[in-house]
């Protein structure tokens, strides 16, 4: 697809540039803290444990802040966050776009980079990496905005044909991530011939995409009917992003948020459903069935080894560890993740295209309402989910699925609602408020990968090997945050870049950019910190 032809304003008026720039340096930074508040809870145990949304045996204040952060933070942040890498993939191409230059090879070399961090972080520092789910899901959006039909159908097809040959959907989830990569590369180096909104004679695409929606469903009937078949979220999934892409065609930028939602969220709603589905044919079990249960208890036996390691491990030890336990999520659980990011990075790129981030005065209504709808609704799905279930009973699987999805629709409500709520808040006066915040929210990815390091070293063995509570954590978080806040203002004041915001767009434009800041007049630096 081409996308549509309205052109991102050059100056984005009336706002000035350089307060545009502030502008989504502070949401950055305001969601890398929220990141860091949740993040922390990780860094504290091993990540292979089972999922447990609030830890059993708390009591008191500590009880209180993991069920505020459970309800008001927890996953919200990191939905925040990569809806703003939408963002900046937007802001680049509008600029690559003005310019007439090629935008290829810079969004790839960029891409490819931020694979490389992510990798690099996730198996030498922490293994609970996103980077490296950001640069899959770069490669995927274009094959949503710009990819032809049948690039999404084999994918599905190879899903099919590996379940069957194979009994196992390991080797498909490596295939399937490895393949939407190179489609997504092709997608910039093939060129188009067909203009934006070109008619066509027969809706070819129209009827495919129902056609792979229809197939989805079927194979979901036959999940449910012999378990194990073929992996339903993987097939709807396929589906669904092919969908997406035919219905994309036609010009008009709503249909990019309203693609980016249904994409966010069609698996907690298809997973949903299949449980619910799955219910009515089975009867209520007294207990969890016996392979859940082995499940479980294989699941707990890989944390408390891991949990070993962290704790008196070496750091050979951990890297291996991380080396494991990314190499488990790239080939089982990344589809789930993938999906959720290719849905943000589209309503980040919605934001931009249509004007909302660079014209905020002309567009404080639609943050009003996302404020106002967004919020409210956000919260009551986040309490319905916590008081859904919270536990971690093996013989309650179910329900913590459910309450697991819930969350997950609740954090989609709330991350716009927040969104709203914190640019309204920064320009409700004539000079940008937390404009102190701006320096973390440009040096954000050398913020991330320092809280990891800083995490690690602090709980892990072949650190400090700190335990802490809840209260402890959340003392950690504002303190490190604030000192980050502190040395990147004075880092900003004499560099261009972060370290590693330098690093990713030195791989970018496949040139070393200057780094320090000549010295400027006096008086300029008082205009400009004025």
């Amino acid at each position: 697809m081409n996308l549509p032809s309205t052109p991102m304003p050059s100056a984005l008026s009336p706002i000035a540039e350089q307060e545009r720039i502030r502008t989504l340096d502070i949401v950055r930074a305001v969601a890398l803290f929220g990141v860091f508040l949740m993040n922390v809870e990780y860094f504290a145990r091993p990540l292979q444990a089972p999922e447990r949304m609030i830890e059993p045996g708390l009591r008191g204040l500590n009880h209180a802040l993991a069920w505020f952060e459970y309800v008001f933070m927890h996953g919200k942040f990191w939905t925040l966050f990569a809806m703003l890498f939408g963002m900046g993939f937007a802001v680049m191409l509008g600029r690559a776009e003005m310019r007439g230059g090629d935008f290829a090879a810079p969004y790839l070399r960029r891409t490819a980079a931020l694979m490389a961090i992510g990798l690099a972080h996730g198996v030498l520092v922490w293994g609970g990496d996103i980077l490296h789910s950001y640069a899959i899901g770069a490669c995927v959006l274009l094959v949503v905005l710009r990819g032809r039909w049948w690039w999404l159908l084999l994918p599905s097809l190879a899903f099919l044909a590996a379940q069957v040959a194979w009994g196992s959907s390991r080797a498909l989830f490596t295939a399937m991530i490895a393949f939407l990569m190179f489609a997504g590369a092709g997608a910039f180096v093939r060129e188009r011939s067909a203009a934006a909104g070109t008619a066509r004679r027969f809706p070819y695409s129209t009827l495919l995409s129902w056609t792979l929606l229809l197939s989805a469903i079927g194979f979901g009937v036959l999940w449910i009917v012999s378990p194990g078949f073929v992996p339903l979220a993987a097939m709807v999934s396929s589906a669904l992003l092919g969908a997406a892409s035919f219905s994309l065609r036609p010009a008009g930028l709503s249909r990019l948020w309203r693609a980016g939602a249904s994409i966010y969220l069609i698996l907690p709603l298809a997973i949903s459903a299949t449980i619910l589905l799955g219910k009515l044919q089975l009867s209520t079990p007294a207990q969890a069935p016996p392979a859940a249960s082995a499940a479980y208890a294989a699941a707990e036996a890989a944390a408390a080894q891991a949990a070993s390691i962290n704790a008196s491990g070496s750091y050979a030890q951990n890297v291996a560890l991380r080396w494991d336990y990314l190499a488990d999520m790239l080939t089982s659980g990344e589809i789930y993740l993938l999906i959720s990011v290719v849905g943000m990075f589209l309503i980040g790129f919605w934001f931009v295209r249509a004007g909302a981030i660079g014209d905020v005065q002309a567009n404080r209504g639609l943050f009003r309402r996302m404020a106002a709808f967004g919020i409210p609704v956000g919260i009551a799905l986040a309490l319905s989910s916590a008081a859904f279930y919270t536990g971690d009973d093996p013989a309650k699987r179910d329900q913590a699925f459910l309450a697991a999805n819930l969350m997950t629709v609740a954090n989609l409500a709330l991350s716009l609602g927040y969104l709203g709520a914190l640019v309204l808040f920064v320009h409700s006066r004539e000079k940008l408020r937390l404009r102190w915040l701006a320096p973390a929210g440009r040096m954000a990815l050398t913020n991330y990968l320092t809280q990891s390091v800083v995490g690690t070293l602090v709980f892990y063995g072949y650190g400090l090997g700190l335990r802490m509570d809840r209260i402890g954590q959340l003392a950690l978080v504002i303190g490190v945050f604030a000192l980050q806040v502190l040395a990147s203002r004075w880092w900003m004041s004499r560099f261009h870049f972060g370290p590693a915001e330098w690093f990713w767009r030195a791989a970018t434009y496949a040139r070393w950019p200057p780094l320090f800041r000549h010295r400027a007049p006096a008086a300029a630096i008082a205009a400009e910190s004025a």
